[in-house]
């Protein structure tokens, strides 16, 4: 998570190592998480992967959008990057979860995973 100030613009780039270990559930990933809101937002995801993935939504501009892919199978970074115009300070947390209800399979964000911004003129 990050704390952020009201009227300021922020670039950034958050970087998963993640894997499931049942592939047909994938990943979903959001920026709702926090308190603060945005009066613009905008994201993009990329990905490098051992194994095989099936995106879904890739990009968006709106913070509760799902950023999904409903396979996933090997060892997987999924890189965003992103830019948001900050309305009411408060915290910005990234969500991570499976994309389906199933629980036979475990989501996991690894070692090497990280979140960078920068306060942007």
């Amino acid at each position: 998570s990050a704390t952020l100030i009201a009227g300021r613009k922020y670039t950034g780039e958050l970087v998963l190592k993640c894997v499931n270990t049942t592939a047909a559930e994938g990943i979903a990933i959001d920026f709702v998480g926090g308190n603060a809101t945005m009066t613009s937002f905008a994201a993009g995801a990329g990905v490098l992967t051992g194994g095989t993935t099936v995106a879904v939504t890739t990009v968006s501009s709106a913070l509760a959008t799902d950023f999904d892919w409903s396979t996933i199978t090997g060892e997987t970074w999924i890189t965003f990057r992103f830019t948001l115009v900050v309305n009411a300070a408060g915290t910005f947390i990234p969500r991570f979860r499976e994309s389906t209800a199933h629980t036979s399979g475990t989501a996991t964000i690894n070692l090497g995973s990280y979140m960078w911004l920068e306060d942007t003129p």
